[in-house]
């Protein structure tokens, strides 16, 4: 459900629905927000910020050639305080958490700009990376509720992208230019009524920013923002609202063709459905193995254009059985090592060594 509850997930623009209200500012066609003429648009007194102290530091890019294997959010404070019976502040459009931890993988080139890394074996190595001002919570509406937000991380693993807590907008960085480039004007509490998130194209070279049922298009290489019509979807975007109703999580795929959920097992181990976005039709129905007892199972995102990443669990006791590649053709699956079991994670590049 959209509706206004406590930690309400909304972490990809594959999720939200256009609802085409009327724009809090018009964007021209082709506006460049990373040049000084796009900064007319800040509306520093009334935009989006951090509601605690003076706020986390805007992340400065390390320029490293490792590559982003996974992200996880790092521990929030307890968003609902008390306030002693006295009327909550109001919050709405408010970061009231952030923070994002970054898992990095590379070779021995690319260590100079990082501050620890840790190599298995030479060629072989591993860094951990925090992003203090990368968003998990916005408040909205009069009370205690937020939308959690996550940042979307490219299929290779350079380029990250998020609303920033320091600056209230979103910004997206590549790790191999160390390049930072914004992908929408500073955000006002219209903005993020119903929502807001940020996804990335398969190459990292296309984000799109979801503000409130409009959607803002970025392209990479040259900064230019355009506002896209509301009939520019792709079929997954189109079939958000019945996979809401059909499904409790759900992921689409790069394409935008497909999307994969998780599909319950009642008493036998659950099933990955791997739906046709545009029929609304199961394209797949993969059984997930039983190891002894019946697993449970998790989409996590896709590792590519053909292969859904699950996390299964024995369903009995609960136990992390591990992380697996599942082919959406035939079902194959290959285990993945090395990711953590947690709440949330946003998926990079799967490949690196």
């Amino acid at each position: 459900s959209n509706g206004r509850v406590r930690g309400a997930v909304l972490t990809t623009v594959a999720g939200l629905v256009p609802v085409g209200l009327i724009t809090a500012f018009a964007l021209q066609q082709g506006q460049v927000w990373n040049s000084a003429l796009g900064e007319r648009n800040q509306i520093a007194s009334t935009g989006v910020g951090s509601t605690v102290g003076p706020g986390p530091q805007a992340w400065q890019t390390p320029r490293t050639s490792f590559t982003i294997r996974y992200a996880v959010p790092d521990k929030c404070p307890d968003d609902g305080a008390s306030t002693d019976g006295r009327p909550a502040p109001s919050r709405a459009g408010k970061v009231t958490c952030a923070g994002w931890t970054l898992k990095l993988a590379g070779g021995d080139e690319g260590r100079p700009a990082l501050e620890s890394v840790e190599c298995e074996r030479p060629g072989h190595c591993e860094s951990t990376v925090k992003v203090p001002d990368a968003a998990q919570h916005l408040a909205h509406g009069d009370d205690w509720s937020y939308w959690s937000l996550s940042p979307a991380v490219s299929g290779d693993g350079r380029r990250i992208a998020y609303l920033s807590a320091a600056e209230g907008r979103y910004v997206v960085h590549d790790l191999s230019s160390g390049e930072k480039k914004y992908l929408s004007p500073v955000l006002v509490p219209a903005d993020t009524e119903t929502g807001t998130g940020v996804s990335v194209s398969r190459d990292g070279g296309v984000f799109t920013v979801e503000l409130n049922g409009r959607r803002l298009r970025t392209d990479f290489a040259t900064g230019v923002t355009t506002s896209l019509p509301a009939g520019r979807t792709t079929d997954a975007e189109k079939a958000a609202d019945w996979m809401r109703q059909t499904y409790r999580v759900w992921r689409d795929s790069p394409s935008g063709r497909f999307t994969a959920a998780v599909e319950p097992g009642g008493e036998d181990s659950d099933r990955l459905h791997v739906i046709d976005a545009r029929t609304k039709r199961v394209f797949k129905d993969l059984p997930m193995p039983s190891l002894g007892d019946p697993t449970a199972a998790e989409v996590i995102g896709w590792a590519n254009v053909r292969e859904v990443v699950v996390k299964l669990s024995d369903r009995r006791t609960g136990d992390l059985l591990g992380f697996f590649r599942v082919d959406a053709l035939t079902g194959r699956l290959h285990r993945i090592a090395g990711l953590p079991d947690g709440d949330s994670i946003v998926l990079g590049d799967l490949t690196g060594p």
